[in-house]
């Protein structure tokens, strides 16, 4: 079985509309940005670890991707 999740045509544009207003929502520094779409994603915030992993991803990659990236997780995803 394929995995789908976020790789549809409306999928992708929906994810991509719901990162830039989650941009548009987040403020401060980049470290603060990530702080806020960690709770807000997953309502916790990020550890040190996951902080540096998603600073340095943005480095090289845009909102959309990391937003994409995000709710494309087994945290997201699934329920304990």
């Amino acid at each position: 079985m394929r995995d789908l999740r976020v790789r549809t045509p409306l999928a992708i544009d929906r994810v991509g509309t719901w990162a830039t207003a989650l941009a548009a929502r987040l403020t401060g520094d980049p470290q603060s940005k990530v702080e806020q779409a960690y709770r807000l994603v997953y309502g916790r915030p990020p550890d040190s670890e996951e902080s540096r992993l998603a600073l340095e991803f943005l480095g090289h990659h845009g909102w959309a991707q990391y937003a994409r990236t995000l709710i494309s997780s087994n945290e997201f995803l699934f329920v304990d």
